[in-house]
């Protein structure tokens, strides 16, 4: 087993967060423990492992995304396992891009998980075990190109809406002065049975809808 190692940017079962440092007095203390206990704080970078944190993270925690590209493996898939969580990016210029690997795909387990200010080319909530709800706010969800060959070789077939939103249990997602734009395969394809979605201000525009029915 790997040792547990506080600041190495690794998450790990014993510890609460872990933002790439051993500082204290910025969310995540010297221990990587939350230093708010009601509402846990964590300040990240593209260089922390996101997949663990979101994982790991307690009830009602914020993660603070700092700017620049989240192109890597662990953080384009990860599970939030509680409610309340919240993805926030600081700034401008958060950026998921997950293209090589399809989308950014998050399962939701937790209820009440909010993405607010970062940018997505593609995105894919997955709702699982439990009826959930989730939001973006002032999100861009854009230019998410995931095509391959047919069977021939010969057409590229879009495989997904820049926004893909599915599960088999009910799920209330709502989208507040998103933009959602020059995506190949679509803007939004919504899937869930007995789910609801609802837009408020935002602008979906120059998107490609590939699908039938």
């Amino acid at each position: 087993y790997k040792d547990v190692r506080c600041g190495d940017g690794l998450t790990h079962w014993s510890e609460e967060c872990d933002d790439g440092n051993t500082n204290s007095l910025d969310g995540c203390s010297s221990a990587c423990r939350c230093e708010d206990r009601e509402r846990c704080a964590v300040y990240v970078g593209p260089n922390v492992v996101l997949s663990s944190l979101v994982t790991h993270a307690r009830p009602n925690t914020t993660i603070h995304l700092l700017p620049g590209f989240y192109n890597q493996q662990e953080h384009c898939y990860f599970v939030v396992n509680q409610t309340g969580i919240e993805l926030r990016g600081e700034y401008e210029g958060v950026v998921f891009d997950c293209s090589e690997c399809s989308s950014a795909a998050v399962v939701l387990v937790g209820d009440g998980t909010l993405f607010r200010n970062i940018r997505f080319r593609g995105l894919a909530l997955i709702g699982a075990l439990n009826p959930v709800t989730a939001t973006l706010e002032d999100c861009e969800i854009s230019d998410s190109t995931r095509q391959h060959l047919d069977a021939d070789e010969t057409y590229l077939i879009d495989l997904q809406a820049g926004l893909h939103i599915t599960g088999t249990l009910p799920m209330h997602v709502t989208l507040r002065q998103c933009d959602i734009a020059n995506n190949e395969g679509g803007g939004i394809l919504f899937d869930v049975p007995d789910g609801q979605l609802d837009l408020s201000g935002c602008s979906l525009h120059d998107n490609k809808n590939v699908y039938n029915g």
